[in-house]
């Protein structure tokens, strides 16, 4: 038999009954076989059979009374897992020139890195008013990381190191730049196609920006990161091979900072030409 942690034992030695309470219900329930399960678990620790007045072996007193042991041992646990879970809370706003109220972030995808695990939890999306939640965390320090994400591209926009549990203070962002990444080929011969990437940059953006790295991440590529200059044509960056890639790491450079995009090529091109 399975008890769920809703569910609570409890026995009736004077009446030689075992009765499972369901607490969600309010029923009891007397299971066929459970008078003797009750029966075992008193006469492994007593020695004596409630029915039968008989002393059981010391063998078989032990085998019960370890197995109600492990159990009551995996119920506690189980409630203890549960209370040592923990929450995170926070909010997204993005300044207010005009000196009102931070106006809220809707939509970005918060991430949070656990060292210790070395897994990624997420994404939590913000809401209208620019919430976002974390449950079943671990309590410890995280590295969270937010993103405004298109359909097939995330552009990171803030890191920084939290803590669980708690409220995490509001983090006002200055001027978001919506970048755009682009993607199309053309076939040459017999799987062979040239691909473009460039990018949409807003125009008080344009000005600020040095140069674009596209970073390829696959074995096929000797020269992995790949630089333009030139602006003209939304720093395009053309080569020549038989497929796409699932993710290209795109960073444009300016004086003081950068900005990093993941873009799902494959996704934004709707198809592999390669397969």
């Amino acid at each position: 038999m399975m008890m769920g942690i809703s569910d609570f034992g409890w026995f009736d030695f004077a009446h030689h009954e075992f009765r499972i309470a369901d607490l969600k219900s309010g029923k009891i329930s007397s299971p066929k076989g459970a008078s003797r399960h009750a029966n075992r678990m008193f006469a492994s620790v007593s020695g004596a059979d409630l029915k039968s007045g008989k002393t059981l072996s010391r063998r078989t007193g032990r085998l019960v009374l370890a197995a109600w042991v492990g159990f009551l041992a995996l119920w506690c646990g189980m409630l203890t897992a549960q209370t040592e879970s923990v929450s995170m809370t926070g909010s997204l706003y993005l300044y207010n020139a005009s000196g009102n109220a931070p106006i809220p972030l809707a939509g970005y995808e918060v991430y949070l890195y656990h060292s210790e695990s070395k897994k990624w939890i997420g994404p939590s999306i913000s809401d209208a008013y620019g919430r976002y939640a974390f449950q079943g965390l671990q309590e410890g320090r995280y590295v969270m990381r937010v993103y405004m994400a298109g359909r097939d591209w995330r552009q990171q926009v803030w890191q920084q190191e939290v803590s669980a549990p708690g409220e995490i203070p509001p983090i006002v962002l200055g001027a978001v730049y919506r970048v755009v990444p682009n993607a199309e080929y053309a076939k040459i011969g017999d799987k062979r196609y040239h691909f473009s990437l460039w990018l949409d940059i807003p125009r008080e953006l344009q000005e600020k920006v040095q140069k674009v790295t596209y970073f390829f991440n696959h074995p096929s590529f000797t020269r992995k990161e790949n630089e333009v200059s030139d602006p003209s044509a939304g720093f395009r960056y053309t080569y020549t091979g038989w497929g796409c890639l699932q993710r290209v790491y795109i960073t444009l450079w300016m004086e003081g900072k950068s900005i990093e995009i993941e873009f799902f090529m494959c996704d934004a091109l709707k198809e592999d030409p390669g397969k």
